[in-house]
Parts: C-alpha cells; structure tokens; sequence
C-alpha cells in the first residue's frame, strides 16, 4: 500500500538496452540501436516551474527550442 506523503520521487533513467527490434520474440535490438560501452554519453534536462492553464502557450514554444 501506498501511503501519502509530502515528498515527490522522479526517477529519470540515462541507460537502457536499446530500441525494440525486429520481431516480437525477445530478439536483441539491432547493434546502431544499443548503447555502447566503450563510448561515453551526455544527457540533460531543465526542470520549467509553470501554472497549469496561464503558461500552456509559453511551455508551448519553451518546448520547441
């Protein structure tokens, strides 16, 4: 059971195996499409406080930058 609290977990995963693949019986992804590990990766995000219903447009075109 969940129980309520004041508190907000966000997990936001940077790695994962790859995407999908040719078939629907577990196959591998296809190699372009995995994640190597003999390179290195870079992701980020900003996180944008807003007001629901005021600030829809400015999300809007914040979001296509």
């Amino acid at each position: 059971d969940v129980k309520k609290q004041n508190l907000v977990r966000w997990n936001i995963d940077y790695f994962q195996r790859g995407l999908g693949s040719v078939d629907s019986w577990y196959s591998k992804p296809l190699d372009k499409y995995m994640l190597q590990p003999d390179k290195a990766y870079e992701y980020g995000f900003t996180l944008v406080p807003f007001d629901a219903i005021s600030d829809i447009k400015n999300l809007i075109e914040l979001s296509k930058r």
